[in-house]
């Protein structure tokens, strides 16, 4: 038995982690006895060191034997404490090898019964063991797929052979996908579906998909390893400042830089994008003269882009904040704030926005209030590795009328029954004896994972007679809830608002129609209501479409509709029957990953859209939007393309390097009138930019610039002397 075991330890040893973990799963007890003979064999510190990694690595699976997991645990905690006799001073080493086992062993028993914590995670699989159920588990490597099957395609056809999948991701121009689901049944029952299946020319294989190792646990694990490595690339921030300035510089970016600086640098970042976006159009067999014209004369840009339009607030202008309860930089449990650095970067630290020039004065104050009484509290928070604890989340949004709404979010699997009820009361006294400056307070339990589960039960009233408040905004009030969406900057979407009403180009009669493409709330279509014939409204988030309706009412607008559904299902039936098609504005405000493209497919085919006016928060996930809006038209791509006419950068959000940025496209009728107006934009004065290190042409003539006042119908253009060179990377910052 032992001549087997080392040869088993051997091959363990000689074996990839994720292997090793793979190929055990179905022998725990034999992997036990392994570890075990690796112990009997090697008796050495070095060797030992490597065994206890080893265990660490391996541990997840050998816990279907409690006896052996408990046991080669025991045996690898006794090479440590051999180790450190080893090094321990004289008088210390009295220790037997006995006492040694019999602590570990007492340590295990202990630690399955006491909650870890971050710091004390050491297995990179350790979430493996909170349900049998879980995704990372129940997983298959699809392989040989066709490199030109977008995932879009490949979960249409899934579903048709009936596999109830969770998530599909597909590697990009790579011919493997990665399946979760719910449970192992569904799972088997996939491979045995997908396994010899032909699709698309090829014969699939379905294998079991190797479990992912925690990001945080394996970057902790790698630090402690090499204390002197350099820090991961995924850490924006420099560790050598202080945690205040820490947090102000993954949360404000350019928080240091004057204002003025701010805007050249936002500019950079999107004539940089404008330029790859040409590029992508030229990529797409767009032949047409607009492109070459275009990209000759506005530097390498397929369109002329107007100044940046600067935010008129830049200090405090954040309306919405979640901070993040966690651990402090000094280990302060408890501590409201926002996090240092990404999970994946090995990071959870939390600490006080006390620097983030974003974050309004009152804010701050309710999150300090907020701190100080969970730290009263008996409870803990909530770990992101350990999944343990209580206190998670506080969600603060603020109005210009002088408004505040807090929501308070706990977890209560660890609580016994009528805990949060007690810390409601708590919560009641506390608000009321500290003056907190609140108008509405909740307390939201929420078990999810992601905080944001749909079906929450209704939450404590703490202070308050109702659970939203009031903005206003272009002389309309919105009503907000803890998770509409509202903007984030309300002067800046004023100005964001105007613009678009001005490029809308609406006429005097009010015959114009706009359709308000993925609308949300409505507050672009209804600040447009009074100067149009009607507004159409298209949402698929069915609560945003409730609110919608009811800020409508609030404000005695009657002149808009409002429709649940998909895109692609609904505008055509909309447009198709009516008498004003040829004066049919669409307005879109997709998130941040853009329009699906059947959205865009549907807009291409409704002839009467010929003005589109598209509000990108992230020009880098739209750009292929707009490229296959202006792509040929084609058997996938059915409609007359449009041409981008003009774009114009506005600042919501100083001291971060996101902007929003407006595009005008058109096409039929609306486009020699369209090409003439954009024309007279630049007219007057060329741009006298510099570098042009991202353009291939590079004796194209400057871009011409025009001022904030001139983005309506035209105007004069101003000189800028700002250089169109690359500026660094954009950060991921929730907006």
């Amino acid at each position: 038995m032992w001549r087997r075991a080392r040869c088993c330890c051997r091959f363990l040893l000689l074996s990839q982690r994720r292997d090793l973990c793979f190929l055990s799963r179905t022998a725990p007890t034999a992997a036990s006895t392994a570890v075990t003979a690796l112990a009997s064999v090697f008796r050495t510190p070095p060797q030992l060191r490597s065994l206890t990694a080893l265990w660490n690595s391996a541990r997840w699976f050998t816990m279907a034997d409690n006896t052996a997991d408990t046991t080669a645990h025991a045996v690898a905690q006794e090479g440590q404490a051999k180790e450190e006799q080893t090094t321990a001073p004289a008088s210390d080493s009295t220790t037997t090898a006995a006492d040694a086992t019999a602590s570990a062993t007492a340590k295990a028993t202990e630690s399955k019964a006491t909650p870890l914590s971050a710091e004390d995670v050491k297995d990179p699989f350790h979430y493996l063991h909170r349900s049998p159920n879980c995704s990372e588990l129940n997983k298959i490597d699809l392989k040989n797929i066709n490199k030109h099957v977008d995932a879009g395609s490949l979960k249409k056809m899934l579903r048709k052979q009936g596999v109830n999948f969770t998530r599909v991701k597909k590697l990009r121009n790579g011919d493997r996908a990665f399946l979760s689901f719910a449970n192992a049944e569904d799972k088997q029952k996939a491979m045995e579906t997908l396994n010899g299946f032909k699709y698309k020319g090829r014969v699939l294989e379905a294998v079991e998909g190797k479990p992912m190792e925690d990001p945080f646990v394996r970057r902790m694990n790698d630090r402690a390893s090499d204390p002197g490595a350099k820090r991961s690339k995924t850490m924006d921030v420099d560790p050598s400042l202080p945690p205040e300035e820490q947090v102000a510089d993954r949360a404000c970016p350019l928080w240091r830089k004057p204002y003025e600086e701010q805007l050249d640098i936002k500019r950079r970042l999107v004539v940089t994008t404008m330029r790859k976006m040409a590029r992508q159009l030229k990529k797409a067999n767009i032949q047409d003269a607009w492109v070459e014209i275009a990209t000759r004369k506005f530097a390498g840009m397929p369109c002329v882009l107007l100044d940046t339009v600067p935010s008129p607030i830049v200090d405090g202008y954040r309306t919405k904040c979640e901070f993040t309860i966690g651990s402090g930089p000094d280990g302060q449990a408890n501590t409201v704030g926002f996090r240092v650095g990404s999970y994946a970067a090995g990071s959870i630290t939390v600490v006080e926005p006390s620097l983030c020039r974003n974050v309004p004065d009152r804010a701050k104050t309710i999150a300090k209030h907020v701190q100080d009484f969970v730290r009263a509290s008996s409870h803990p928070h909530y770990c992101l590795v350990t999944h343990k604890g209580c206190w998670r989340q506080l969600l603060v949004r603020v109005t210009n009328s002088g408004q505040a709404l807090a929501v308070l979010f706990l977890t209560d699997a660890e609580l016994e029954d009528g805990a949060v009820a007690k810390e409601a009361e708590r919560l009641k006294e506390f608000v009321h004896e500290h003056n907190t400056p609140i108008d509405i307070m909740m307390l939201q339990v929420d078990n999810s994972a992601s905080c944001m589960a749909k079906d929450r039960p209704a939450p404590h009233i703490i202070k308050g007679d109702s659970q939203f408040i009031e903005e206003k905004l272009l002389g309309l009030n919105f009503r907000i809830s803890p998770d509409s969406f509202f903007q984030v900057n309300t002067p800046g979407a004023e100005v964001l608002y105007s613009l678009i009403g001005d490029w809308c180009q609406l006429t005097d009669d009010k015959s114009d129609v706009v359709l308000d493409l993925c609308c949300g709330t409505g507050t672009i279509g209804q600040t447009l209501a009074s100067r149009v014939q009607h507004v159409i409204g298209v949402e698929m988030v069915e609560d945003a479409v409730i609110d919608a309706k009811a800020n409508a009412q609030r404000n005695g607008i009657t002149n808009v509709t409002y429709h649940t559904g998909k895109a692609e299902e609904v505008v055509p039936e909309l447009v198709k029957d009516r008498d004003t098609a040829d004066k049919l504005i669409a307005v879109v405000d997709p998130p941040r990953a853009g329009l699906h493209p059947s959205v865009v497919h549907a807009i291409r085919r409704c002839e009467g859209i010929q003005r589109l006016i598209y509000v990108s928060c992230n020009l880098k996930g739209a750009s292929q939007n707009l490229v296959d809006l202006c792509r040929p038209p084609s058997k996938r791509y059915r409609g007359a393309p449009f041409e981008i006419i003009k774009a114009v950068p506005v600042d919501m959000f100083p001291h971060t390097d996101h902007c929003e940025v407006v595009l005008y496209l058109s096409r039929g009728d609306d486009l020699a009138p369209a090409r003439e107006a954009a024309n007279q934009l630049e007219a007057t004065q060329p741009y006298s930019g510099g570098s042009r290190r991202d353009s291939k042409a590079s004796t194209q003539p400057d871009t011409p610039s025009t001022t904030a006042a001139d983005v309506g119908a035209g105007g004069t253009t101003q000189q800028v002397g700002e250089e169109a060179t690359e500026a660094p990377a954009e950060q991921q910052q929730d907006q």
